[in-house]
């Protein structure tokens, strides 16, 4: 009885210590090859992955463009860190990736004042290659 007690104080333990571990979630995601990530690593590393893929196209205003520049960007206790990734232009097909990482010096309790991605699109006119589906 007594050692069901223990592990049960100890799984209890070990449940709560690994809740704070990671959290991911997209903050933008266009497909597999393109998108923005947030990772926060024990509450106060934060890593930001950035994929870019210039052949997937998206439709503004009823034309099609292409990603080139996906970004994130941490204001974390009065310090800012941006970091993207470009695409080489329309017919682009590779994947591209960065990834950026900022820390919190405050304290490991305090959030990130704010993230937030952006991006950037072309219009992707006279292109030939399209493989990825428009949306």
């Amino acid at each position: 009885m007594k050692k069901t007690k223990i592990s049960l104080i100890l799984l209890l333990c070990l449940g709560l210590s690994l809740q704070n571990v990671s959290a991911s979630q997209y903050l933008f995601y266009h497909s597999k090859d393109t998108f923005v990530k947030n990772a926060e690593i024990i509450q106060y590393i934060y890593i930001g992955t950035n994929s870019v893929k210039g052949t997937d196209r998206i439709r503004v205003n009823s034309e099609t463009h292409y990603f080139s520049y996906v970004g994130i960007t941490y204001k974390v206790a009065g310090k800012t860190t941006t970091g993207g990734i470009k695409s080489n232009g329309p017919n682009d097909s590779t994947r591209r990736e960065r990834i950026i990482s900022t820390r919190d010096e405050m304290g490991i309790f305090d959030q990130p004042s704010e993230y937030f991605y952006n991006y950037r699109t072309y219009p992707a006119r006279g292109v030939i290659n399209s493989p990825s589906p428009i949306e």
